[in-house]
């Protein structure tokens, strides 16, 4: 019994492979940008005061990011 390489398997089943970094199984790519993004926003708090102000930072920051924010890998 053989099977075939795990490449055509997934081709055969619709899976399409994302690029992601060398030696790096997690990357998500639309993560990482957008943590870097939020880590180097100068309204970023050192710390947040509770769970709920963090919510709100990240509700008003990813709104910000998917609908303002001039996105420079696609110009």
């Amino acid at each position: 019994m053989q099977s075939k390489p795990v490449a055509l398997l997934l081709t055969d089943l619709g899976i399409a492979k994302r690029p992601s970094r060398p030696y790096v199984s997690n990357n998500n790519p639309f993560s990482a940008s957008q943590s870097k993004a939020i880590k180097y926003r100068p309204d970023f708090p050192e710390r947040f005061g509770c769970l709920e102000d963090s919510r709100l930072f990240c509700q008003d920051f990813f709104a910000w990011y998917n609908l303002e924010h001039r996105h420079s890998g696609i110009a």
